[in-house]
C-alpha cells in the first residue's frame, strides 16, 4: 500500500452529526446471480443513499458476483465503505467498490468534491504516483522497492507502460477516506489497485 505525503491547506470544520450506523444487508437469493452482502446505512435521511448503492452494485447483467462489505472509516463528517466483489466469468477477477458519504448533506461524494474540499491538486497526486511506479516500469528499481514485486500490480504496470495517462485522476475507479488519508483506486486486469496519500492536519 503506497503512502505519499501531500500538503493540505485547510482543515474540515467539526460538524455535529446524528447517530449513523453502518451495517450490511444480505442479498436475497431468489433468481439473482449475486450472493453476500452490501452496505446499508442506518439513520434518518439515508434512504436515497442506500437505494443508489444497491442499484449500482446489483446492476443485473447475469454475472455471478459475491459481495462482502465493511466500514473503512467514520467520523463526525464522513463515512467510507468498501465492498469487495469476487466476479465469476471466464475467469475470476476482483474489484473494490468504495463509497464516501457526507453525513451532513447525506449524499455520496465525488472525488472532485474531495479534492476541492482539501484543496488538493490532481496533477500533484498523479505526479507522485508516477514517481513511485516509474522505477518499476523503467527497470531502475532497487531490491528495496517491494511494490515492483507485487503480483497485484502486474497489469497496472503494463497499462501504465502502454499509456502514461492511465494514472490521470479522470481514470480513477474509486476512492475512500480514512483518518488523515485519501485512498485512490484504479482497476487494472483482475485487481483493483489502491494508492494511499497521507493528508496532514494543521
Amino acid at each position: 500500500m503506497l503512502k505519499i505525503m501531500l500538503p493540505i491547506l485547510c482543515c474540515s470544520a467539526y460538524l455535529h452529526a446524528e447517530t449513523v450506523t453502518f451495517t450490511t444487508q444480505a442479498i436475497q437469493k431468489s433468481n439473482s446471480p449475486f450472493t453476500g452482502n452490501i452496505p446499508y446505512i442506518q439513520g434518518k435521511g439515508f434512504e436515497q443513499v442506500n437505494q443508489r448503492i444497491k442499484k449500482e452494485l446489483l446492476a443485473d447483467d447475469g454475472t455471478a458476483i459475491d459481495f462482502d462489505s465493511e466500514k473503512l472509516y467514520q467520523d463526525q463528517n464522513y463515512l467510507s465503505t468498501q465492498t469487495h466483489l469476487e466476479i465469476q466469468g471466464g475467469r475470476s477477477y476482483y474489484r473494490e467498490k468504495y463509497y464516501v458519504i457526507d453525513l451532513k448533506t447525506k449524499k455520496i461524494l465525488t472525488l472532485d468534491q474531495i479534492l476541492e474540499k482539501y484543496q488538493l491538486s490532481a496533477k500533484q497526486i498523479t505526479d507522485q504516483i508516477a514517481q513511485q511506479i516509474n522505477p518499476c516500469v523503467e527497470s531502475t528499481a532497487t531490491v528495496t522497492d517491494e511494490i515492483c514485486e507485487s503480483a497485484d500490480m502486474e497489469y497496472f504496470f503494463r497499462y501504465y507502460a502502454e499509456d502514461r495517462n492511465f494514472i490521470q485522476l479522470k481514470n480513477v475507479d474509486g476512492f475512500y477516506l480514512k483518518k488523515d488519508i485519501l485512498g485512490i483506486s484504479f482497476d487494472a486486469g483482475p485487481f483493483s489497485v489502491p494508492f494511499e496519500f497521507n493528508i496532514p492536519r494543521p
